[in-house]
C-alpha cells in the first residue's frame, strides 16, 4: 500500500512539475520586458526556450549535468566560444532569478556547481576589433560622393555611421535614437536609462561634422506621425524605423561597395574608443562617451589593432634597428667613461 501511495505521489508530483521550465521562462521573460529593451528581451527568449528545447519540457529541477550536456551539444554545432559564454551568461541570470524569488533552493541552483566544477564557459580574452582608420576614411569618401548626386541612402548612411563611431553608441542604441534625445545645438545625446545597456542615463557628445551630416539627413528623412526614431528605413517599408538588424545590413552593403572588408557594426564603437585614444584624448573622458562603468573596460581597447601592431612591427624593423642601438648605447656608455674620468 505503501508502494502504492509513493508512486501515486511521484506521478502527481511529475504532472506538477511538467512544464514547470517554460512556466518560469515565460515569468521571466514578463519581467524582463519592463527593464530590457526588445532586442535583449528577443535574445533571452532565444537562448532559454532554446536551453528548453535541449533539455526537454519535464526537466526540473535544473541540473548541472544537463547544463553541461547543452555546453558540449553547442560546442559541436561549431558555436564560438564568446556565444556560448554569452548564453551562459544569460541562463545564469534566469537561474539566479529563480532562486531570489525561491523558485528554486539555493541548493538547487546548478550555477552553483557549475562554478565550483570549473565548467563555466569563459569569456575569451579577444582584441578589440576594428575598422582600420584608412578603411572608415574609404567609407566617408565613398559616401560623400553619393551624398553629393542627392542619394537619401547615402545622405543617412552618412550620418549614422558617422554618429555611431564618434558617439560609441551601440547598434541597438542607435535604432531606438529619437529625435527628443537628439541636440544639436549642444553636439550631445541625452539618452534615457532604458536605452543603456548600464541602465543609466549616458550623455555622449559629437563633433560639428557629424552635426552638419545629421542635420542634412533630418531635411531628407522620410515624416511619419507616429514614428519619432531618427534614423528610419528607406527600403521596405519607408518611415518605419531601422532595426539594429537593418543597421547591420546596411554596413555590410556599404563596405562591400566601398571595397573594403567587412566587419560587425559594433567594430565602430571600438574604432571610436582606440582613435580618442590615439588622439590623445584621456582614457577617463573616453569611459565617460562610451559609458563604461567599469575603467577596465574601456583600458582594454588600449591593446589596439593587430593591423597597426603589424604595420609598426613592419615598419620599424628591430632586426635593422638593432645595431643602431646598439652603437648608441655603446656612445652613451662612452660618454658617461670619459665624464667620469674628467671628475
Amino acid at each position: 500500500m505503501k508502494a502504492q501511495l509513493r508512486l501515486i505521489k511521484n506521478v502527481l508530483l511529475s504532472h506538477r512539475e511538467a512544464g514547470l521550465l517554460r512556466h518560469w521562462i515565460q515569468k521571466f521573460i514578463k519581467i524582463k520586458k519592463r527593464q530590457c529593451r526588445g532586442t535583449t528581451i528577443k535574445t533571452y527568449s532565444s537562448v532559454l526556450n532554446g536551453y528548453a528545447d535541449f533539455v526537454g519540457d519535464d526537466h526540473w529541477p535544473p541540473s548541472w549535468e544537463k547544463i553541461a550536456d547543452w555546453f558540449d551539444y553547442l560546442e559541436n554545432q561549431k558555436v564560438s566560444e564568446t556565444t556560448i559564454h554569452s548564453y551562459w551568461i544569460q541562463l545564469r541570470t534566469f537561474l539566479n532569478f529563480l532562486e531570489k524569488i525561491e523558485a528554486l533552493e539555493h541548493k538547487d541552483n546548478p550555477t552553483h556547481s557549475i562554478y565550483k566544477l570549473g565548467i563555466a564557459p569563459s569569456k575569451p580574452d579577444l582584441d578589440p576589433v576594428a575598422f582600420p582608420p584608412e578603411d572608415l576614411n574609404t567609407i566617408f569618401e565613398y559616401l560623400e560622393s553619393l551624398a553629393k548626386t542627392n542619394n537619401r541612402e547615402a545622405i543617412r548612411n552618412r550620418a549614422l555611421i558617422r554618429f555611431s563611431y564618434v558617439t560609441g553608441i551601440r547598434e541597438a542604441g542607435v535604432s531606438d535614437l529619437r529625435l527628443s534625445h537628439l541636440d544639436i545645438d549642444n553636439r550631445c545625446v541625452h539618452l534615457p536609462a532604458r536605452t543603456n545597456k548600464s541602465k543609466r542615463r549616458h550623455r555622449p557628445y559629437f563633433d560639428d561634422q557629424v552635426a552638419s551630416d545629421l542635420e542634412a539627413w533630418l531635411v531628407v528623412r522620410p515624416q511619419r506621425d507616429e514614428v519619432d526614431n531618427v534614423f528610419v528605413s528607406l527600403r521596405g517599408c519607408v518611415g518605419a524605423p531601422i532595426s539594429p538588424k537593418g543597421i547591420y545590413s546596411m554596413l555590410q552593403r556599404v563596405c562591400k561597395a566601398a571595397g573594403i572588408n567587412r566587419r560587425k557594426f559594433h567594430a565602430l564603437r571600438h574604432s571610436s574608443a582606440l582613435d580618442a585614444l590615439e588622439s590623445g584624448i584621456s582614457v577617463d573622458k573616453v569611459q565617460k562617451q562610451l559609458g563604461h562603468a567599469n575603467l577596465q573596460t574601456t583600458m582594454n581597447y588600449l591593446r589596439g589593432r593587430d593591423e597597426d601592431r603589424a604595420r609598426a612591427y613592419q615598419e620599424r624593423s628591430l632586426s635593422e634597428n638593432l645595431a643602431r642601438l646598439a652603437a648608441t648605447r655603446q656612445m652613451e656608455q662612452y660618454k658617461e667613461d670619459i665624464q667620469q674620468e674628467l671628475k
